[in-house]
């Protein structure tokens, strides 16, 4: 932990957290309240997902300020390195806790966020909702039963081959799992074409 014109910044080091140098590291985090404070998170090695867990019954926040920032860094650097290929944050559902109504407001699981907080990942929330405190700014992807705006502008910002890279780094291929959105096919049953659209 270091302290610089009074931000707090926290360095998950890789030698701690993801020790060795092959496959990905997972962090399991129950609540995050970030206002003035700065984490960067060493994914050069390993890329990281960070596992956003609400356990039954609990309260647990996931909120960062518009003045907060999260961010993957190369070993000793306190830069995003640009890769939002190498950070995933995602929700996870611990048994006995199933999703329930996930609209804006009354989400099982919110990850609040705002201006430049998250400036480079890939936000996986498939039963949760990202919610916007201000005009925010995000590089790479977000993945969401909701997005809730709250009056607040959102721009994504898709880097060049980021779908290609997640595809390759993640092993979807492995998964026949195409990752690059709404594709058709073509194929022949009977005696005609049929077009199939594949998610």
């Amino acid at each position: 932990q270091y302290e610089s014109d009074g931000t707090k910044e926290l360095i998950f080091s890789q030698d701690d957290f993801c020790p060795g140098s092959t496959g990905d590291c997972h962090i399991y985090i129950e609540q995050i309240i970030m206002n003035d404070s700065k984490l960067y998170i060493e994914n050069d090695k390993r890329p990281v997902v960070l596992h956003l867990i609400k356990p039954s019954e609990s309260n647990s926040i996931f909120k960062l300020s518009s003045n907060a920032l999260i961010c993957g860094v190369d070993e000793g650097q306190r830069e995003c390195n640009r890769k939002p290929e190498r950070l995933i944050i995602m929700s996870d559902q611990t048994p006995g806790n199933p999703a329930k109504e996930t609209s804006c407001g009354i989400s099982s699981l919110s990850l609040e966020l705002g201006n430049e907080s998250i400036p480079y990942g890939f936000i996986l929330l498939k039963d949760g909702s990202v919610e916007l405190t201000s005009p925010t700014n995000i590089n790479g992807a977000i993945w969401a039963r909701n997005i809730c705006a709250n009056s607040n502008e959102l721009e994504i910002s898709v880097p060049d081959n980021f779908m290609e890279s997640v595809y390759d780094l993640w092993g979807w291929k492995d998964l026949e799992f195409a990752g690059l959105g709404r594709s058709m096919s073509r194929t022949i049953r009977g005696s005609g074409y049929d077009t199939f659209k594949r998610y």
